[in-house]
């Protein structure tokens, strides 16, 4: 499988490049859906990769790498770090 931190990089360009795409006057709405989309795509990039590189589209592996997938977008988001700080523990 590729590293975690390919998943975070392939996250983060994507973003950019959905926030490009999107139209000035929306700009305020998208920024509540972008941790949705960011959980989302983190999900899917490494769903793919256990699927393509790992040991294919089981049930389990599926499970595990979208439980991954989420935690390596959340810190490609710096929202791991905030909801540390938030309840204390950093």
């Amino acid at each position: 499988m590729l590293e975690p931190v390919i998943i975070m990089g392939l996250v983060m360009a994507t973003m950019e490049l959905v926030k490009t795409a999107i139209p000035e006057e929306n700009k305020e709405v998208s920024k509540k859906a972008m941790p949705f989309l960011i959980l989302l795509l983190g999900a899917g990039f490494n769903i793919l990769n256990a699927g393509v590189f790992g040991d294919g589209f089981t049930g389990p592996v599926v499970q595990a790498a979208a439980k991954q997938g989420i935690k390596f977008s959340a810190l490609a988001a710096g929202i791991y770090g905030l909801g540390k700080a938030a309840l204390g523990k950093s």
